[in-house]
């Protein structure tokens, strides 16, 4: 008797253990970033030494992710790890940009360029340092000076000579980027609203030459913008006229951005494409076939 006991609890237990309820695993919290890790208007820059206007990351997203290393890498080189090329930036405490270094490893191990990024009590980029560019050393630094209007950022050439790319009102959302070459307008980028007309164009000109006669041999153009992000460019003709498109941006549903063409004459210059992990950080960046490698490091 006291083994059919023993035999029917046995019997209970299983059931009981197959009644059970099952407890699914934890899903892995997904979209963890909804917004660009970089500022799309300058992604280009990723790519080369920073040094005409400055860090480009979004200083939130660094600072809530707490990144203190970005890396870009492309693997197929002769040096460790197999890499070839790599180029990091380093952030401090508080998000900012402290460093640029890109490596060209099939030459050198030490770096191709590299710069560094100091900024004022408040928190301003102020100047950049640039210890090596394209191997040349000796680079004169550069100096960038803000106000409430604009942010002016100078490099100081021969003979006492500056050139200017000048931001109104901020680097960070531009409305007008003018570039300063020899003392006179270069070029001139306007950044307005899709929809917006040429004579409002002008009108954002005519706040800087009330003639527009700075403007008549300069090269021109307008980035239309939607959500706050660039969306498309026009160059402009010397009577303001809307001509053939230059550059165009394409973004995912968290506006994130996937892909960026630039076009000159109808012919294809530069193409960059994007790829996100499944917390929407970028895992791979694809510019002209060369696929960049995206790591990122919290310590």
């Amino acid at each position: 008797m006291f083994k059919y006991l023993i035999l029917l609890g046995l019997v209970f237990l299983a059931a009981c253990s197959q009644n059970k309820t099952k407890v699914e695993p934890e899903k892995k919290n997904t979209n963890t970033l909804k917004e660009n890790i970089f500022n799309p208007l300058y992604v280009t820059a990723l790519f080369d030494s920073p040094n005409n206007f400055g860090p480009i990351w979004n200083t939130d997203v660094i600072l809530a992710l707490k990144l203190k290393k970005v890396s870009l890498y492309v693997k197929g080189g002769r040096y460790k790890n197999n890499m070839s090329e790599k180029l990091t930036y380093s952030f401090n405490a508080a998000g900012k940009a402290i460093d640029f270094n890109h490596f060209l490893y099939n030459n050198s191990t030490s770096p191709f360029s590299n710069s560094g990024f100091t900024y004022d009590s408040k928190g301003f980029l102020e100047k950049i340092d640039v210890f090596k560019y394209m191997e040349f050393g000796n680079v004169p630094p550069i100096f960038i000076r803000k106000d409430s209007a604009k942010t002016v950022v100078i490099t100081s050439k021969n003979n006492n000579n500056f050139d200017s790319l000048i931001f109104y009102p901020t680097i960070e959302n531009p409305k007008l980027i003018v570039e300063i070459v020899n003392h006179k307008v270069n070029s001139a980028e306007f950044l307005l609203e899709k929809g917006t007309s040429l004579e409002e164009i002008q009108a954002l000109a005519k706040t800087l030459d009330s003639t527009l006669k700075i403007f008549a041999l300069s090269e021109k153009s307008v980035t239309y913008l939607e959500n706050d992000l660039p969306i498309e460019s026009y160059r402009l003709g010397m009577n303001w006229n809307k001509q053939e498109k230059s550059k165009s941006w394409e973004y995912n549903e968290n506006q994130q951005l996937i892909g960026f063409s630039e076009r000159l004459h109808g012919t294809l210059i530069k193409n960059i494409v994007i790829y996100y992990d499944d917390d929407n950080l970028p895992t791979e960046l694809v510019i002209d076939r060369k696929r960049f490698i995206f790591y990122s490091s919290t310590k």
